[in-house]
Formats: structure tokens, sequence, C-alpha cells
């Protein structure tokens, strides 16, 4: 149980750490125009979390740690929706629902892609 526990943790700590670092390094090289950060980071995450998935790693402590600690942590529903919210109340309206199109359009191909190339993966093997 507790192995379970710690593997969630570590993966959670490594997921937060590195999509605050890979978010930060490419939102500020937009500087701030439109949150590309958060839209790869979430494109990124639903790739990899369909890959895994698709390679059958999908149970056990590594499916714990990679599946429900780093891509639970790296990926961020909620701040998609604070920051298409914030683009609302700044009056950015159009750039928000460009944002929120191309997240959820984005993170179900980049999801369908990662499942996909798995697939083909693990059938090599």
């Amino acid at each position: 149980m507790y192995t379970s526990w710690l593997a969630i943790m570590a993966g959670g700590f490594c997921g937060a750490i590195s999509r605050y670092v890979l978010s930060v390094k490419i939102s500020s090289a937009y500087k701030g125009v439109f949150p590309y950060g958060t839209l790869t980071v979430n494109s990124v995450g639903c790739f990899l979390l369909a890959f895994l998935w698709a390679m059958h790693i999908h149970a056990g402590n590594v499916w714990l740690f990679l599946g429900t600690g780093f891509m639970g942590a790296f990926t961020t529903f909620s701040t998609v929706h604070m920051e298409w919210f914030t683009m609302a109340v700044k009056k950015k309206s159009n750039k928000g629902y460009v944002y929120i199109t191309l997240t959820y359009g984005l993170g179900i191909g980049s999801a369908f892609l990662g499942y996909i190339i798995g697939d083909k993966i693990i059938a090599i093997f």
C-alpha cells in the first residue's frame, strides 16, 4: 500500500516540476500573447498517457508513477479553464474560443495519435 502512495507522490512531484519548467519556458518565449505553454503541456500529456495505455503500461506501480502521478500533475485541466476565463474577463473572447477549441482538439488528437503509435510499437514486439 505504501509503495503505491510513494509511486504516486514521486510521479506527482516530477510531473508538477516538469509542467512548471516546460510551461514557463514556452510561455516566456511568446511574452504572454497566448497560453502556448499550457496548450503544449496538455497536448503532450494527452499523447503520453494514451501512448502508455496502448503499450499496456496501465497497472501496478509503474502506472501509478507515470499515469496517475506524473501525468496527473503534468497536465492541468484547471489552468486551462482559468486561462480561458481570464481571456473572457479581459474581453478577449475570440482568442479564448480559439484557445479552448485548440486545447480540446489537440488533446483528443494527441491522445489518438499516442494510442495509434503505442499500439503499432506493441504490435512489433
